[in-house]
C-alpha cells in the first residue's frame, strides 16, 4: 500500500533535510520548554483530509474505501454472494439425497432379485435332481 502525499511535500522535506545537513543543524540557544500542543482530534479540528483516517508509518492520511475498510455496498454484495453459495450448496445436497434414496431403492431391489434368483435356482436344482432320480 502506498501513501499519497502532496506532490511537493517529498521535495520540500528533501530540501529542508539537505539544508540542515549542510548547515550542521539548527543553531541558537535552547529556549524554555513550553506547554505541549493539542494532541487530540475533535469535531473542530481543521484538516484537508476528508473521510476516514488511517495511520501508517507515523503519518495520518485518508483511508481508501474497499482498500483500508469495507464499504456497505461491498459488504452487502459479499453477503449476497455467500447467501447464493449457501443456497446452491443446499440445493446440491437435496439432489444428492434424492439420488442416494434412488440408489438405495435400486440396491434393495437388486437384493430382492438376487434372493428370488437364488430361490429359483434352488428349485430348478431340486427339479433336476428329481428328474435324474426318476
Amino acid at each position: 500500500m502506498t501513501l499519497n502525499y502532496p506532490q511537493n511535500l517529498k521535495s520540500e522535506i528533501s530540501t529542508v533535510t539537505e539544508e540542515l545537513r549542510i548547515s550542521g543543524g539548527f543553531t541558537g540557544a535552547q529556549g524554555p520548554i513550553g506547554a505541549t500542543g493539542p494532541n487530540t482530534v475533535s469535531t473542530t479540528t481543521i484538516t484537508v483530509v476528508e473521510g476516514l483516517l488511517k495511520g501508517l508509518d507515523g503519518f495520518v492520511s485518508e483511508a481508501v474505501a474497499d482498500t483500508d475498510y469495507v464499504t456497505g455496498a461491498t459488504y452487502n454484495a459479499f453477503v449476497a454472494e455467500v447467501e447464493l453459495m449457501v443456497e446452491t450448496m443446499r440445493r446440491a445436497m437435496e439432489n444428492i439425497l434424492v439420488e442416494l434414496k434412488l440408489l438405495n431403492e435400486l440396491v434393495v431391489a437388486g437384493l430382492d432379485i438376487r434372493e428370488d434368483a437364488e430361490s429359483l435356482r434352488q428349485e430348478i436344482d431340486k427339479d433336476l435332481e428329481r428328474e435324474e432320480g426318476d
